[in-house]
C-alpha cells in the first residue's frame, strides 16, 4: 500500500507529498457529494466514515462542506485515524503550539464571515452528536518524527511558492499576508481552491498533526468529540515506521482490538463482548 507519509518517500520528494495533499483537499467535494447522494438512498444516519492519515483531509473537508449545506447530520460517526491533518484546523485553543514564527498561521485563524475561525469549523454539524473521534498515537513516527510530517510543515513554503507580509497602513489596518504561486500569480484565501493550494504548499502548521496531538495535558476538541489513544493498551501502537499504518500492516487477529474499537465507535458491536 502506498503511504506518502512513509519517511523515505517524504524525504525523497517533499513537494510530491504536497501535490498529494492538494489532491486530497480537492477530493473533499467529491466525498461530500457522495455522502449527500448515499444519504438520500439509505435511511438517515446509516453512514459511517473511517479515514486514515491524509485521507482525513478528504473526510474533514467533505464533512465541512456538508455542515455548510445541511441542517441535519449526514453521517452517524466519523473516525479520524492517525490523521495527517492540522490539529489547529479543528480547535484553535487546546492543541499544543509547537512552533511559532513570522510565517502565516491560517489553520486556527482562517478568515471567514468577518471573523477568524478554525478552518474545519462547522463540520461537526454533519455528524450525529459528538461522534467525531480522534484515533491517535502521540508517538506516531510518520506524524511526530522530525523526519516526516513535522519537517514538511516546518520547511514550508515550498521552493518557488511564497508569502509576503502586508505592513499595517491606512488601507490595511490589520496587517495580513499575500500568497503567490510559482508563476508569481497571487492566490486568495477567499477562493476555496486557492486556499487549498496555500495549505498544501505555503502555510505552515503551528500545531501538531491531529493524529499525534493528544497527550495528558492537551486534548483536541472544538470540532472533535473525543479520542481513542492507540498508544495505550490494548492497542499498544508504538513509534516504529510501520505502525503509522499498523492496522493495515498486520493480520486481523493481531489487530483485532483496533477493529473492535472501530466497530464499537460505529455502534456496530450489538453489545457483544470485546474479543
Amino acid at each position: 500500500m502506498f503511504d506518502p507519509l512513509h519517511p523515505l518517500i517524504a524525504q525523497a520528494n517533499r513537494q510530491n507529498y504536497d501535490r498529494s495533499e492538494q489532491r486530497a483537499w480537492r477530493a473533499g467535494t467529491g466525498l461530500y457529494e457522495l455522502l449527500a447522494d448515499l444519504n438520500e438512498i439509505d435511511p438517515p444516519l446509516k453512514l459511517r466514515v473511517l479515514a486514515h492519515s491524509m485521507g482525513n483531509i478528504v473526510a474533514s473537508e467533505g464533512l465541512r462542506l456538508a455542515g455548510k449545506e445541511f441542517n441535519t447530520p449526514l453521517v452517524q460517526s466519523y473516525i479520524a485515524s492517525q490523521a495527517a491533518s492540522v490539529a489547529n484546523a479543528y480547535d484553535a485553543v487546546n492543541p499544543e503550539v509547537v512552533r511559532t514564527s513570522s510565517k502565516p498561521e491560517i489553520y486556527a485563524h482562517f478568515p471567514r464571515n468577518s471573523t477568524n475561525q478554525p478552518y474545519f469549523t462547522g463540520m461537526k454539524k454533519a455528524v450525529q452528536g459528538t461522534n467525531i473521534v480522534n484515533f491517535n498515537n502521540r508517538i506516531d513516527f510518520a506524524l511526530n518524527s522530525t523526519l516526516a510530517w513535522p519537517v514538511n510543515q516546518f520547511t514550508k513554503p515550498d521552493w518557488g511558492w511564497r508569502y509576503q507580509l502586508v505592513p499595517t497602513n491606512s488601507v490595511n489596518t490589520n496587517g495580513s499576508y499575500t500568497y503567490w504561486d510559482t508563476n508569481r500569480v497571487q492566490l486568495h484565501l477567499e477562493h476555496i481552491d486557492q486556499a487549498h493550494t496555500i495549505f498544501s504548499y505555503i502555510a505552515m502548521a503551528w500545531s501538531k498533526a491531529l493524529g499525534c496531538a493528544e497527550d495528558p495535558t492537551h486534548h483536541v476538541r472544538g470540532e472533535v468529540g473525543g479520542a481513542v489513544n492507540l498508544n495505550d493498551p490494548p492497542f499498544n501502537y508504538g513509534n516504529n515506521t510501520y505502525e503509522h499504518s499498523a492496522e493495515f500492516n498486520s493480520i486481523n487477529m493481531n489487530r483485532r482490538t483496533y477493529w473492535w474499537q472501530v466497530l464499537g465507535t460505529f455502534s456496530l458491536t450489538n453489545n457483544l463482548p470485546r474479543p
